[in-house]
């Protein structure tokens, strides 16, 4: 019996001192809700868009000067009823000292300008940072832009323009 006692004793001592050395820990919980979006039709995936061919003679010598306006249209398919407005992103390289131009790429050999980019009511988009919201309803919705050259420089080389931007968009 006394064996049984000590025993006792003892598993009921390494209970109590393991308990006394126990650690708080805390948990951290986070997690994100969105609401479900478009999807960007295929068509509007890989927009090619032709600038044309645009005579050096239109150049004035001024910067700022623009020409060549192509329209294009980015398609929105299976928009939910819950997605009411689209806000895009065009991401791209810009002239030095300006958010509004998108510089062309170093395999033009076209210089001296760049392309600039409109919504439908003519206002300057803003590179790099969010559009103003554009109301969209549940299916399908075109949003519609203006691709134009601007003067960069007084001095407008001729050949090959290429410019590149990403574009992004996100639902509310």
């Amino acid at each position: 019996m006394k064996k049984s006692f000590i025993y006792t004793s003892l598993t009921a001592a390494l209970a109590f001192a393991a308990a006394t050395n126990s650690m708080a820990g805390t948990l951290n919980f986070h997690g994100t809700i969105t609401h479900p979006g478009c999807n960007v039709s295929a068509d509007s995936q890989d927009l090619q868009i032709e600038m044309g061919y645009i005579s050096g003679a239109v150049f004035n010598g001024s910067i700022g000067q623009l020409t060549g306006a192509k329209n294009f249209t980015i398609h929105l398919v299976d928009c939910p009823v819950s997605s009411t407005q689209a806000v895009l992103t065009f991401e791209g390289q810009t002239v030095t000292n300006s958010d509004e131009i998108l510089a062309l790429t170093d395999t033009s050999s076209a210089s001296g300008l760049g392309i600039q980019l409109t919504n439908s009511q003519g206002q300057i988009i803003k590179l790099n940072q969010p559009t103003e919201p554009q109301v969209i309803t549940a299916g399908e919705n075109q949003l519609n832009y203006v691709a134009r050259f601007i003067t960069t420089s007084n001095t407008v080389k001729s050949g090959e323009a290429y410019a590149n931007a990403v574009f992004t968009v996100n639902y509310y």
